[in-house]
């Protein structure tokens, strides 16, 4: 049983050794390749909180932080991660972005927020907080390039039936991997295999190919999405 692991390489190691503890055997193809960015400009003196939606956002955030401006992330392994940086001033994580303005609201009344983030950044939540007065500014630490074909590993082990799943962290890993399926004409190949998806929104964006099942984790957690494959063992 073969798991194909989209995640950047930054991440898809440390996955890697989690779902062959599992039992399975993997294949690694980034969906996503992350160029971090120079960021020397100054942060305004007017900044109230900043917020983090993902893990990538670190090595970025590592030049331009100031450890007393409170932080907000979206999710709880990210959020150790930031910890684990020396970041310990964090006010409040969220599971989902959509948590994040009320998280904000009870303890940061008003100001101007940060969004440290890529060019692809979710912004849904945005809205709440502009409605309750908050201004938002965005400053990109990294570039998420996404992937133009399948390597030659992958691409063998779906025209050949091979793989038993595929994970997936993030809706636009989901979109560049249903892009490729459809570049290459592999639709039918998807029928022996399960998606597993970190949350309802990532399984939103297959949901036009026709899978074997789309699982979705009980959490939007890492740790959630490896039990579902202990489940599927």
């Amino acid at each position: 049983m073969t798991i194909l692991i989209t995640r950047a390489n930054e991440h898809a190691y440390a996955t890697q050794k989690d779902v062959e503890a599992r039992g399975f055997a993997t294949l690694i193809d980034p969906m996503l390749d992350i160029e971090q960015l120079a960021n020397p400009a100054p942060i305004s003196p007017t900044i109230a909180a900043f917020i983090i939606t993902s893990r990538n956002a670190l090595q970025g955030f590592k030049t331009i932080a100031q450890k007393n401006i409170p932080l907000f992330i979206v999710g709880k392994e990210t959020a150790e991660l930031f910890k684990q940086a020396g970041f310990a001033n964090i006010h409040g994580i969220a599971e989902q972005g959509s948590e994040l303005p009320a998280l904000i609201k009870t303890t940061i009344p008003a100001g101007n927020l940060l969004h440290i983030t890529s060019q692809h950044a979710h912004t849904d939540f945005y809205d709440a907080l502009l409605d309750a007065g908050y201004g938002i500014e965005q400053r990109l630490v990294y570039i998420a390039h996404a992937a133009r074909a399948f390597q030659p590993e992958t691409l063998k082990a779906l025209q050949n039936k091979q793989l038993t799943g595929v994970l997936f962290y993030s809706a636009r890993t989901a979109q560049i991997f249903s892009g490729l399926i459809a570049q290459q004409s592999l639709a039918e190949s998807l029928r022996t295999i399960t998606a597993y998806c970190l949350s309802d929104a990532i399984a939103d964006a297959l949901h036009k190919q026709q899978w074997k099942h789309v699982v979705v984790a009980k959490s939007p957690t890492h740790v959630a999405l490896i039990d579902c494959l202990a489940k599927a063992a």
